[in-house]
C-alpha cells in the first residue's frame, strides 16, 4: 500500500508518501507516488525516508559525522579494511576515521559515541577503552589477527580485541563536513549514516561516493533515508549565529548544540531520529543575520525523547525585531509542531526558547531541520 511507503518532504508543498526509484549523477530524483511519478531536483527536497537507529555490532565513526556499521578487519598502511553487511568489504582512508566501537550499550546517551564522548587521552594519537573501564593511550600501529597494537610510553603492546570496547583516534569534534555544492546524508537499514558527494539509485542498487572518493555499492532494498544539503535549504546548524544568550533559572548554563540535543546526544523526537537541527535548554535566545535573500524559515519544534516525556517549552520567532510566530506549548512526549515563517526582506532572525510549566526542568528543546529557504 502507498500509505506504507516512506514520506518525502519537499521544500515547497506538503509531505507525501513516495518511493525513491531513481537518482542520477546530476541529483535528479524520481519518486513513485499515489498519483504517478514525481520528479524533482535534490535541492528542492528536505528529506525522504527514515533515519534508522544503529542496534548492535561494530560501528566505525568518521570525521565528517558519518558512521558505518561494519566489522573492522585490519588497519595497516594508513587504511582501515572493513566488512559491511550492506556494502561488503572495502578499504577506507584511516585519516578520516575518528574511531570505532564494539557492541555499543543500549542506553542511548552512551550509545551516541563519539559525539558526546569524554576521554582524556592527552597528546597521544589514540586511546583504547577496555571493557573493564581501563584506558590505554598511545599511537595505534595496526589491527589484525584479532589484536590491536599500540606504541605507548612503555613501548609496543598488543591487546586482544575481545577486551576492547572502543578505539578513539583523536579528540576532535565530529561534524567537519566541508563539501562544495550538493551532497546528501544517506541512511541504510542497519543504522549506517554517511555523507555522500554523489548518489546514484536505480531499481536494483545504489552507489555512494564518500570520504573524498571511496565508492560504496549496496542493494536498493537497504536504502532508507536521504537528506540533501547545499540545496535551497540552508540549515541553521551549518551557520554561525550572530549572538546566543542563555538565561539560567538557577546557575547551570547550557550552550546550544549543533545537530545534537542539548546534552550532546543525537536528535530524537517522537521516536524519530533526526540528522539536522539545534538543541537548546530554555531560556535561550539565538540570532542569525540574513546575508542573502531568503523566503521562509521552516522547522519542527519539540522536546527531545531523552526527557522520557518530561519538560515543556514554547518557541517564538522574530524577524527584524518583530514577532512573527509563537508555537503552542510543547511538552515531552508530544509530536513536534511545524514552524513556517515568512522572512522575505528580513535582515535578521531571532529564535527564543521559553520554559512553560515547571521552569526549565528537563526543557531539552530541539529545533529540528531548522532551515532558511532560498
Amino acid at each position: 500500500m502507498l500509505a506504507d511507503l516512506p514520506v518525502a518532504v519537499p521544500i515547497d508543498g506538503t509531505p507525501l508518501n513516495a518511493e525513491l526509484v531513481d537518482c542520477n549523477g546530476k541529483w535528479n530524483l524520481t519518486f513513485e507516488t499515489a498519483t504517478g511519478r514525481l520528479a524533482m531536483g535534490a535541492g528542492d527536497l528536505v528529506y525522504w525516508g527514515t533515519c534508522r537507529e544503529f542496534r548492535r555490532g561494530t560501528i566505525v565513526f568518521f570525521d565528517d559525522g558519518g558512521m558505518l556499521a561494519a566489522d573492522v578487519l585490519s588497519i595497516k598502511n594508513r587504511k582501515i579494511k572493513v566488512d559491511s553487511p550492506i556494502f561488503g568489504e572495502s578499504e577506507l582512508p584511516l585519516r578520516r576515521v575518528v574511531g570505532f566501537a564494539f557492541d555499543l550499550p543500549t542506553d542511548r546517551q552512551r550509545h551516541d559515541w563519539p559525539r558526546n564522548k569524554i576521554a582524556d587521552v592527552g597528546d597521544s594519537a589514540g586511546c583504547v577503552m577496555l571493557s573493564n573501564g581501563d584506558q590505554v593511550a598511545g599511537v595505534i600501529e595496526s589491527v589484525e589477527n584479532g589484536s590491536i597494537r599500540l606504541m605507548t610510553d612503555v613501548g609496543l603492546i598488543d591487546l586482544d580485541l575481545n577486551r576492547v570496547e572502543e578505539v578513539l583516534f583523536n579528540r576532535g569534534l565530529i561534524g567537519s563536513t566541508s563539501l562544495e555544492g550538493l551532497s546528501a546524508w544517506v541512511g541504510t537499514s542497519d543504522g549506517s549514516l554517511l555523507i555522500a558527494s554523489a548518489v546514484n539509485v536505480d531499481a536494483k542498487s545504489f552507489e555512494l561516493e564518500v570520504l573524498g572518493g571511496v565508492r560504496l555499492v549496496g542493494s536498493r532494498k537497504w536504502l532508507t533515508f536521504l537528506q540533501p544539503v547545499g540545496g535551497r535549504a540552508l540549515y541553521l546548524s551549518d551557520l554561525k549565529p550572530h549572538d546566543y544568550q542563555f538565561v539560567p533559572y538557577l546557575d547551570l548554563k547550557w550552550p546550544y548544540q549543533v545537530d545534537a540535543n542539548v546534552e550532546g546526544g543525537r536528535l530524537r523526537c517522537d521516536n524519530r531520529l533526526y540528522v539536522k537541527g539545534l538543541g537548546f535548554c530554555s531560556d535561550a535566545r539565538i540570532k542569525y543575520l540574513l546575508s542573502e535573500s531568503y523566503r521562509r524559515f521552516q522547522a519542527e519544534f519539540g522536546i527531545d525523547d531523552s526527557t522520557l516525556s518530561r519538560g515543556s517549552v514554547r518557541a517564538r520567532i522574530y524577524v527584524d525585531g518583530q514577532l512573527r510566530h509563537t508555537t503552542r506549548v510543547v511538552r515531552g512526549g508530544d509530536a513536534p509542531v511545524s514552524i513556517d515563517v515568512d522572512v522575505s526582506g528580513g535582515r535578521r532572525i531571532e529564535l527564543t526558547i521559553d520554559y512553560a510549566d515547571r521552569a526549565n526542568v528537563l526543557d531539552r528543546a530541539n529545533l529540528l531541520n531548522a532551515r532558511l529557504v532560498r
